[in-house]
């Protein structure tokens, strides 16, 4: 019994590690500048959670946004942030107040491989990051656009 339960142990471990390096085949040579998005929306970090979630959150279909400050970039807010804040404090409470700061956030270049990146997203638990070059932002890579990727390039058996 127990040399079964060993046996099906590695045969679900050999299956995930081949899976694995299957992934990392499928996106050799990519890099995150390939898949990134250079045009982000910004929310300027004096709008309170009330217009944030309105006019931004609601209706753009995007789970993620640049914070400026005075037309820097200086963090981002996604639902996450929002949530952890009473719906009653929202007109008064900033989204400089709940963002996450640009300093304090993982980040790539254009020229990590989109297999690092991925499994950056996946090691830290989140859906996006920012790309960054010469400590400028120049684009955000996310988990679903990689999974786009990769799906399209299945749908076309390439």
């Amino acid at each position: 019994m127990w040399i079964a339960l060993i046996g099906l142990f590695l045969l679900n471990t050999a299956k995930a590690v081949y899976a694995q390096q299957a992934l990392i085949e499928r996106l050799r040579g990519v890099r995150v500048g390939d898949l990134m998005t250079r045009d982000s929306t910004v929310v300027d970090s004096n709008s309170n959670l009330h217009t944030f979630v309105h006019e931004y959150l609601l209706h753009s279909g995007q789970q993620c946004f640049l914070v400026a400050e005075q037309g820097k970039v200086t963090g981002l807010i996604t639902k996450n942030e929002v949530k952890d804040v009473a719906y009653s404090r929202w007109p008064y409470t900033l989204v400089f107040d709940v963002m996450r700061p640009l300093e304090r956030l993982r980040t790539v270049t254009p020229e990590t491989p989109v297999s690092e990146a991925l499994e950056i997203i996946r090691r830290n638990d989140i859906n996006q990051l920012p790309a960054l070059a010469n400590g400028r932002l120049e684009g955000m890579i996310s988990r679903d656009q990689i999974l786009h990727y990769l799906i399209t390039r299945a749908d076309l058996k390439i």
